[in-house]
């Protein structure tokens, strides 16, 4: 892979992108971490990205994203993701605080390809960081329009 891959971490709470981009730090991953702090801004990212809009980078190798946010929720963002035909099959990964049934179902019919539950502890978060980077990054094998949008 001659380009650096990108994770997309969409999350409006402040303390958890710290403790992300920390746990992104500590183990080294071998690509980028890109951040939105609400879905809206998520969304401008993205549309930016599917209109080659000067300046912006190639289609994230996988998009981590929270579900309860004010304004656009996670919910949201998911559906007008697997709505955009250049974008409908990237990989985006649910990492939320909710551990609720309906709240699974909801995202996994949206188009959800995984549903992780957010540890609160960084030991923990660092491994399921490192996890998510090695399938999704590393591992997970994607159409070239995926890697060079």
């Amino acid at each position: 892979m001659s380009q650096a891959r990108t994770v997309l971490l969409v999350d409006d709470d402040e303390d958890a992108i710290m403790l992300a981009e920390r746990a992104f730090e500590l183990v080294k991953t071998p690509c980028g971490l890109a951040t939105a702090s609400s879905g809206d801004e998520a969304i401008r990212y993205l549309n930016g990205i599917a209109h080659g809009v000067a300046g912006a980078m190639a289609l994230p190798a996988v998009m981590v994203l929270d579900l309860k946010m004010p304004g656009r929720s996670g919910f949201e963002v998911l559906e007008w993701i697997r709505s955009q035909p250049s974008l409908a099959s990237m990989p985006v990964v649910v990492m939320t605080s909710s551990d609720s049934d309906s709240d699974v179902a909801r995202a996994m019919t949206l188009g959800a390809n995984s549903y992780l539950v957010k540890p609160i502890h960084l030991p923990q978060l660092e491994d399921m960081i490192s996890l998510l980077v090695t399938y999704w990054v590393k591992l997970n094998l994607q159409p070239e329009l995926l890697r060079t949008a």
